[in-house]
């Protein structure tokens, strides 16, 4: 049986990485020229989205331009620190290395469809309800991505297979009624 507590001790690790993670992201300077590239083809598919969907929308850069407002796409909407802390979670946890590999590549590319989606969306309410654009973008995305994130995890984790002979922690066993 694996122990609880090495699991839980890898997990807290984890917890602590994506701290320094989440400290070092939001230190704009070091990220915003490295992102650039990166947030420029999200402004523009963001921008053809919104075309296919109605709004006419063009792309500068990291701007997109609608009908009188512009919206920046920044560094911390690409959706790096979301697949960040995914990763670390998953990379701390007992599981072969194949199915650490699988669940990152699956959650990171659902992660960027999901993020994509967020960016239209929010931009679409902006237009729509500028006062709902405050709400929608910090608090219903985030939470809803977090959240993501979470239920992501929980499923992979009582996916993975474990060692013959061992068995699942008590609180990931599934207990039938």
């Amino acid at each position: 049986m694996i122990p609880v507590k090495n699991e839980q001790l890898r997990l807290f690790w984890a917890m602590v990485i994506n701290g320094g993670l989440l400290a070092v992201f939001y230190q704009g300077q070091i990220f915003e020229t490295f992102f650039s590239g990166i947030t420029t083809r999200l402004a523009l598919s963001t921008a053809e989205f919104l075309k296919i969907s109605g709004l006419a929308a063009t792309a500068q850069g990291n701007l997109i331009l609608t009908s009188g407002t512009v919206y920046e796409v920044s560094y911390l909407c690409t959706g790096f620190l979301l697949i960040a802390w995914l990763a670390v979670f998953m990379l701390a946890s007992f599981a072969p290395p194949r199915f650490k590999v699988a669940g990152i590549v699956i959650g990171s590319l659902s992660l960027l469809v999901l993020n994509q989606i967020r960016i239209v969306h929010v931009i679409l309410v902006g237009e729509t309800d500028p006062e709902m654009f405050q709400l929608v973008h910090d608090i219903y995305w985030n939470g809803a991505l977090i959240l993501f994130v979470l239920v992501f995890f929980s499923i992979w984790r009582s996916w993975i297979p474990y060692q013959k002979g061992k068995t699942r922690p008590e609180f990931f066993r599934h207990k039938m009624a």
